[in-house]
């Protein structure tokens, strides 16, 4: 059974990640001994700060005490940058503890003190302390404000050449996309956040977990192969570099995840299990109910009913412990199904009772198909015990009951009968209810089909014959008004040359410049009715001569054309072509940008277009009621593409429209 993952944001260490264990003995005894020689209070408070990040999880209470005992000996004041550290240090234990209110204190503190510095390492330390306060918006459920928060982040992390956290804010944003099960853009994100790293990044552990950001994304598409090598090359990043023990328990997750998919099931649980021992011993929930619901895939998979009851009865305890409702969900859902097929009814009809009351999907067919069988089986079993009840009551009173003894069987095989009946009847009636409704369900389905195929003819005609008539226009003034303008230049120069007096030569002169202005004029009105590059060149030569053609000085447009063929249809490159037009120039008109990016991609069949500015922006939603005349025409472009369309903006934020369509 697919499992999809859902990821949580991390926050990161201020100052030094935890090591692996192979180091950390080693490391944490070496500090431990320039701690008890330090005299001075504040390499006292760094070093002790620098054990308590290295210490596992599993050891909080003294990670605690290592924080505290070094707050006490900085001073607010004078060590701003080595305070706020402590304190976004500390805010990030609690959160890693699930103490969400603890860690929205301790960050908010560090924010307080580190905004009165203005040094550069002031900006960056303050810009990771936001970054890492963001993602408890998130578990506040505000993801829209944990998204803008990212999106803010990005332009102070370019000026800053921060590449480490701006490769995080990319890495937390395909996050948020891909818990929306959005994976293509999640996709995009994370790819952007490993290009992001620099050359010295690419030696961390950070670098190795964008890799498995990748790998978890591209299995949840099922793309095994490029899946593959993004875990080797994880695997390669974090054994050099040893950071981490923890991330070993993703990487052996997902490893696993690639061998049962694979139907490697034997290699597929060893890796669940090396995952959950290492998650286990650093007390990872999240990734503790990776590996679990995984070894409960393998062993359901393989019929092994028993093993996998005692992980999912694991699984539904994380759920709890996490707080998650779909976490307790799936764990209610495994733990009904595997004592169905144990034929413990009574319990699993326990569980399923309770997954409806949780979820409250009294609607699911299946669900429900499986309640009423369950019910029979339940009812059939309290019945056995009723009758075994009895047959024990009439054998100690046989020599009394012998008259009453076939009124008495008569009367429960008329009951049982009467039971049965009502449940046959009860199911029949469900049944024809439920194909009522679902014969209703196809019947609106194929008008609505109906409709939408109407309405795209009726876009492709209005659209298909604007294109017409503007490539009509576009040739007649070129041939028609162009050559005209031409023929008149001709006369007006051969004319100049036989004229004597230098004023009326002067004017002449005035009029050919008039005219070739007025020819390059219409030259440019007619390339932007239809250009000649789009049916030559193609459509990515055409966006790139459009965006050549419209920067200008204080904007900065950079056009990325990624694997455009010139095999798609003309008919689509047009009104691709068009978007691009009308996206850019409201960028231009109506934000006030000074940056844009146009990104055209095609993947296989697939076209992707995206377009961003850091314009004054709008709201999305606001701008689709007004249903004005450019985002209608916006809207029928993309239905005419049958595609989908994504635009994020917010006033002040700027504005990114993403486009994905089938190019065949």
């Amino acid at each position: 059974m697919r499992h999809t993952s859902t990821l949580f944001l991390l926050l990161y260490c201020l100052f030094s990640s935890v090591c692996g264990r192979s180091q950390e003995l080693s490391v944490t005894d070496s500090l431990r001994q320039e701690l008890q020689q330090a005299t001075s209070d504040s390499v006292r408070a760094s070093l002790m700060m620098l054990i308590a990040n290295r210490l596992p999880m599993s050891d909080s209470t003294e990670i605690r005490n290592y924080y505290k005992e070094a707050l006490s000996l900085t001073d607010r004041q004078k060590q701003i940058i080595l305070t706020t550290k402590i304190y976004g240090n500390l805010g990030r234990f609690y959160y890693n503890l699930y103490h969400f209110e603890d860690a929205q204190k301790y960050l908010d503190t560090a924010r307080n003190i580190i905004k009165a510095d203005t040094s550069l390492a002031g900006k960056k330390l303050n810009g990771l302390i936001r970054l890492n306060a963001a993602a408890l918006y998130g578990v506040n459920g505000d993801i829209r404000k944990q998204q803008e928060q990212y999106l803010e982040l990005i332009p102070l992390f370019v000026r800053l050449q921060d590449t480490v956290n701006l490769a995080l804010s990319y890495r937390n944003l395909g996050v948020i996309f891909f818990n929306k099960k959005q994976y293509s853009t999640a996709l995009e994100y994370y790819t952007k956040a490993l290009e992001t790293h620099s050359e010295a990044d690419k030696k961390s552990y950070y670098f190795g977990t964008r890799h498995l950001d990748i790998a978890l994304c591209l299995s949840e598409m099922d793309s095994l192969e490029p899946m593959g090598y993004y875990l080797k090359e994880a695997e390669n990043i974090l054994n050099s570099n040893k950071d981490t023990v923890d991330q070993m328990a993703q990487l052996n997750y997902l490893k696993g995840e690639l061998a049962f998919k694979q139907e490697n099931y034997k290699e597929a649980e060893s890796l669940y299990n090396s995952s959950l021992k290492i998650a286990r011993e650093f007390k990872n929930l999240h990734y503790m109910s990776n590996a679990t619901i995984g070894l409960i895939n393998v062993y359901e998979t393989q019929k092994q009913y028993r093993k996998a009851l005692a992980y999912a009865e694991e699984y539904y305890q994380l759920g709890g412990d996490l707080k998650d409702f779909h976490f307790q969900l799936l764990g209610l859902e495994k733990l009904g199904k595997l004592e169905y097929q144990l034929h413990h009814y009574p319990e699993s009809y326990n569980y399923f009772t309770e997954y409806i009351k949780v979820s409250d999907s009294l609607n699911e067919m299946e669900l429900t198909k499986t309640m009423h069988e369950l019910d029979k089986q339940y009812e059939t079993a309290q019945k056995e015990k009723q009758i075994a009840h009895l047959q024990y009551e009439m054998e100690a009173a046989e020599l009394r009951l012998v008259r009453n003894q076939m009124g008495i069987w008569l009367l429960l095989i008329t009951v049982a009968g009467l039971c049965i009946i009502s449940v046959l009847y009860y199911l029949y009636y469900k049944k024809g209810k439920t194909l009522i409704a679902q014969q209703k369900r196809v019947h609106q389905l194929e008008m609505d089909t109906l409709h939408q195929q109407h309405k795209i003819s009726l876009l492709y005609a209005t659209i298909n014959g604007e294109e017409h008539e503007r490539s009509r226009i576009a040739k007649d003034l070129h041939d028609g008004l162009g050559g005209l303008l031409s023929g008149i230049k001709l006369s007006l120069s051969n004319s100049v040359r036989d004229i004597d007096e230098t004023s009326s030569r002067k004017n002449v002169s005035n009029a050919l410049k008039h005219m070739d202005e007025a020819v390059d004029e219409l030259r440019t009105i007619a390339q932007s009715l239809m250009p000649q590059v789009l049916n030559i060149q193609g459509l990515g030569e055409a966006v790139k001569q459009f965006c050549n053609k419209i920067s200008r000085p204080r904007l900065t447009l950079t056009c990325q054309i990624i694997h455009v063929s010139d095999n798609i249809p003309k008919d689509k490159q047009v009104t691709v072509y068009r978007i691009v037009q009308e996206l850019v120039n409201n960028a231009l008109k109506h934000a006030e940008a000074t940056h844009i990016l146009v990104q055209l991609q095609q993947r296989e069949d697939m076209l992707f277009l995206t377009i961003e500015d850091n314009g004054k922006g709008f709201e999305p939603e606001t701008a689709i009621h007004k249903n004005g005349l450019g985002m209608s025409s916006l809207k029928a472009r993309v239905e005419l593409l049958e595609g989908e369309m994504e635009i994020h903006s917010g006033p002040g934020t700027g504005t990114s429209v993403s486009i994905q369509c089938n190019i065949l």
